[in-house]
């Protein structure tokens, strides 16, 4: 589908806003997913509702500037209007300001003589883990505007469909210092084990992680919260449930763009006496096969 995201985002609010008038004039109004009892965890009662069906979940936008691409997993929006909501108000408003930065690369190039070469913003969102009541979504960006190469890295959420609503970082840990403190050990010790492998026929055994980058890696692993929020749960060998968490380490984060990006798993079993007591029932079991675990660099 062909069409400006914010047109397209518009008709699906006004298509929601008319769903809500009929309602109003309804004796027994069916309620929209963020005001229904969680019983119903967060979905229309007859399931994705009329909104969903006339709703894009898949946008595509070209100007003379920039393409935006967006693609998101349809069978876990549509369980809640209010999810589809958050994840396409945000993209709309990166788009716009997307367009208007190529517009000023465009304006600044024909002001300097050299070639402009259109700008690029690909999401793709995905739900590397979904139980029916939470999931979480991984979205890998691509951007190119107009340098030596293009550059990716990531957007995550966790939503709750019995509350509808978002599930941040510190909701499933303790909140204490002793908790970041371990899971910055954990972490670390993980991302470095990673860098490791993945040069290890590069580099003699003696060889350690390139020191340049060891200021880098500390603060990306840093004993705070905000260390931990490119988070993902990630499934389990336990059906249902969660076998530990995922960090995201995009390129230029940890190590230089050719090395790629990092994700790593954090075991249930290595964190558990740091999660909140909310969410010890959620996490069982051992991670389930990752096999795209740690790969990095560009496709």
């Amino acid at each position: 589908m062909t069409a400006p995201i914010r047109l397209l985002l518009g008709a699906a609010v006004i298509i929601a806003l008319a769903a809500c008038d009929r309602e109003a004039e309804t004796p027994a109004p069916e309620q929209p997913p963020a005001a229904q009892d969680t019983a119903e965890t967060g979905q229309d009662a007859a399931g994705a509702g009329d909104w969903a069906a006339e709703a894009p979940f898949s946008l595509k936008e070209e100007t003379g500037t920039a393409t935006i691409e967006i693609s998101t997993p349809e069978e876990v929006l549509s369980r809640d209007r209010a999810l589809y909501e958050q994840i396409f108000v945000e993209a709309d408003a990166a788009a716009e300001h997307f367009k208007q930065t190529a517009e000023e690369g465009k304006a600044d190039a024909e002001a300097n003589d050299y070639p402009f070469r259109p700008y690029t913003r690909e999401v793709e969102w995905t739900a590397p883990f979904d139980n029916g009541e939470i999931a979480s979504l991984i979205g890998q960006v691509w951007e190119y505007t107009g340098g030596a190469h293009g550059n990716n890295y990531y957007d995550t959420l966790t939503w709750s469909f019995t509350e509808s609503g978002l599930l941040v970082t510190s909701d499933f840990f303790v909140p204490d210092q002793q908790t970041w403190d371990g899971l910055s050990a954990i972490a670390r010790g993980k991302l470095l084990q990673a860098k490791r492998e993945r040069f290890a026929e590069y580099r003699e055994a003696s060889e350690d992680v390139d020191p340049m980058w060891m200021d880098a890696i500390k603060d990306a692993t840093a004993p705070e919260v905000s260390s931990f929020d490119l988070m993902t749960l990630v499934p389990s060998t336990e059906d249902g449930k969660a076998g530990g968490i995922k960090l995201y380490y995009p390129p230029y984060a940890v190590g230089p763009y050719a090395e790629g990006s990092y994700e790593i798993v954090l075991p249930q079993a290595d964190i558990a006496q740091y999660i909140a007591p909310a969410y010890r029932d959620l996490f069982a079991g051992d991670p389930a096969p990752d096999p795209q675990l740690n790969q990095g660099g560009e496709e």
